[in-house]
């Protein structure tokens, strides 16, 4: 998983697909990623982005779909790594 980050944008990408995107905001060692789109092909739609707002009219999944997600960060040398509750990840900066 890639994910772009560009004042206050994020946008995720699988195998250089697009995925997700939306806002995030940082305080101290949190950041907070406020999703407002995600890209159909990942759930069975036209290949364009959608927002969730969209998405919850369309199907059931968005019902339950998390509006954000709240990570604390760290950054040493060109790594960022990001923890939630539920996992943690690494990206390499290019």
């Amino acid at each position: 998983m890639e994910l772009e980050l560009n004042n206050g944008i994020f946008e995720y990408k699988i195998d250089e697909k697009p995925y997700q995107k939306g806002n995030y905001t940082i305080t101290g060692e949190i950041i907070i990623f406020t999703y407002t789109h995600m890209f159909g092909d990942w759930i069975g739609l036209k290949s364009n982005y959608y927002t969730i707002s969209e998405l919850n009219e369309m199907t059931w999944f968005f019902d339950t779909f998390p509006s954000q997600s709240i990570n604390f960060f760290s950054i040493n040398d060109n790594i960022l790594d990001l923890r939630s509750e539920y996992e943690t990840r690494k990206y390499i900066r290019k």
